[in-house]
Formats: structure tokens, C-alpha cells, sequence
């Protein structure tokens, strides 16, 4: 299997640690920075009838901004499987290419054998997957909005019977593609959809192709999220920092309507992780971040793919005058 990424996002590490009852919930780091646009999607498959029931017509045009909970009943549909979910970070008007494909041989014709006589089938390679290119860039009219374009393509090779079952029978290689320029709101989400494929499996022998959407720019959506992301309880005593954001990058899984969770990145470098004790209750995720960082002495910042915990960076001393 060949895979192309382009600019991808390392899985966050797990830490964190810390010791509280929960005090008001203070104001967190939320500058948003400029640069980095993060777009992402979700490509989901799901049979027609379910697509019809929750979006209407499948010859739907155009792109539909969503709030997470149409997200949750999309991604809760039955039977929907999602493809893949992938994401990248890019400059303001600049494009990134993410490919997921595999190369297959496939029946592309039949040839007649010179010394036998026999018609025999001619395989080629053949790429099967799909090709992501993706681009966004703020409005000039409204800095709020990112214009994104997206050309998606996914091709399906069916798996072929054995050329004796079905002499003469060749591939057929089925190509699906969006291409199109949306507008989305920073931090929002679009669907798209209306791409079909047959399904013997399916009732009405079609599934829809959905796809979610999503763009950013700064840290404003990440803060966002680590706000509206509420903890139940927290509770660990003399924990490693790395068992706490464990806990606390699968929670922000479990509870992300979307399921993309808080990416969170332990930058200790080299030094050993502190243990805590902690004790919160329906406490958000950016205040538990902060509770971790303040009892270990540790550095929170926000970046526009993760939330970053590091060791406190030491100021290098300034050359005196001779």
C-alpha cells in the first residue's frame, strides 16, 4: 500500500496532573494567532435511504453550514462508515495534498497467447483510494469567513471473480469527485454530498457519500472547544502528568460531538514528569489544563492544531558590554 500525507498533525501524547477544588473558572490564553488554516474533513458513506431522511433530496446542491449536532445525528446514522477523516495545516491561500491509495492489478483486456492460442488477461496497476486537495483563505470582505476550495476524488476498484468464473469480464474502476469553493464560517463545518455508488448490499442499491467539512484559523476555535468540552469528574492522586492527559485527550473524545477530540501535546524535554493529585468536578477542559499546568510549573499555550504543555523555557542571558 502506497499513502501520500501532506502537512499532517502528529497524534497528540497524553500528561497532566494536578490538585484543586474548582475555583470560577478564570479567563484562559485565547490570542488568536495568525497563520496556519487547518482544514479537515470526515468522509462518510451511507445508504440513501438514511441520507434522504436527514438531508432531503440526494441531488442536494450546494453546502450546508452544520452545528455539532447535526454532526452527532450524521455521524450516528445507521450503517454509515466513514472512509476517512483526514486533516491538514497550510498557509493562507496556499493548497495541500493528502493521498490514502493503494496500488491493485485489475483485468484491463485480453490478449491472445501466440505459442497456445488461448486468450489470456492483460493485468495492469491500477491506484485505488482517495486524493484530497485542499485550500483556504480568509475573506477579504469578512475576515470571520474562510473561502475553502476542495477537489476531492475517491475510486473504487471492485474485487474481480477469478478470471475462470467469469471469462472475458474485465475491470470496472468507479471515480467519485467533489470540487468545489465554500464558504465557512472560522471553526465552522459544511457538508457536502450527492455522490452515489452501487450497492447490491444496500435496499435501494445505492450509498451516499457525505462529507463534513471543516476550517480554522488561530487558536480561537481550539480555545473554543477546550471551553465547551465539560469534564464530570477528575480525580488522581499522585498520578505522572502523562496518565492525566491521557485521561484527559480520551475524554475530549468522548465527549466532542464530532469525536475529533483535543489534540495534546507533553513537551518535557528530557526532564522527569511531575506527579499530581487532582480532584475537579463538571470543570471545562481549558480550566483543567490550566489547574494541570499551574501545579507543575509547566507552560500551556494554544496552537492552531493542539494544545501544547512544556517545560517553562529558559531565558538564554544577554551578552554584556565589554
Amino acid at each position: 500500500m502506497k499513502t501520500w500525507i501532506g502537512l499532517m498533525l502528529a497524534t497528540g501524547i497524553a500528561a497532566g496532573a494536578c490538585a484543586a477544588d474548582v475555583p470560577p473558572p478564570g479567563s484562559g490564553p485565547d490570542t488568536n494567532v495568525a497563520g496556519a488554516v487547518v482544514i479537515s474533513c470526515k468522509i462518510l458513506e451511507v445508504p440513501a435511504a438514511e441520507y434522504r431522511k436527514l438531508l432531503g433530496d440526494p441531488a442536494l446542491q450546494g453546502a450546508a453550514v452544520v452545528p455539532e449536532s447535526m454532526q452527532r445525528r450524521i455521524l450516528d446514522l445507521k450503517d454509515a462508515d466513514i472512509l476517512s477523516a483526514p486533516r491538514m495545516a497550510t498557509m493562507p491561500g496556499q493548497s495541500g495534498q493528502i493521498r490514502v491509495v493503494r496500488t491493485v492489478k485489475v483485468v484491463a483486456g485480453y490478449q491472445k497467447n501466440k505459442e497456445t492460442g488461448k486468450s489470456e488477461p492483460v493485468l495492469e496497476d491500477r491506484e485505488a483510494g482517495l486524493s484530497l486537495t485542499a485550500m483556504a483563505e480568509p475573506d477579504p470582505a469578512d475576515p470571520g469567513i474562510l473561502a475553502t476550495t476542495i477537489d476531492l476524488q475517491i475510486v473504487d476498484v471492485p474485487e474481480q471473480p477469478p478470471v475462470e468464473s467469469a471469462p472475458g469480464a474485465v475491470a470496472v474502476v468507479s471515480t467519485r469527485s467533489i470540487s468545489t469553493c465554500v464558504r465557512i464560517p472560522n471553526g465552522g463545518t459544511v457538508v457536502l454530498g450527492g455522490l452515489a455508488r452501487d450497492d447490491g448490499a444496500a435496499k435501494d442499491g445505492k450509498r451516499m457519500t457525505l462529507v463534513l467539512l471543516s476550517a480554522s484559523q488561530g487558536v480561537a476555535p481550539l480555545v473554543a472547544k477546550c471551553r465547551s468540552l465539560v469534564i464530570p469528574q477528575i480525580e488522581f492522586r499522585e498520578a505522572s502528568i502523562k496518565d492525566v492527559v491521557a485521561f484527559l485527550v480520551e475524554r475530549s473524545h468522548q465527549l466532542d460531538p464530532a469525536k475529533d477530540g483535543v489534540n495534546i501535546v507533553l513537551d518535557l524535554q528530557g526532564a522527569e514528569p511531575p506527579l499530581l493529585t487532582l480532584a475537579l468536578r463538571n470543570v471545562p477542559l481549558g480550566d483543567a489544563l490550566r489547574y494541570v499546568t499551574m501545579l507543575t510549573g509547566l507552560e500551556l499555550k494554544y496552537e492552531p492544531l493542539a494544545v501544547v504543555i512544556s517545560t517553562a523555557r529558559k531565558e538564554q542571558p544577554k551578552p554584556s558590554n565589554p
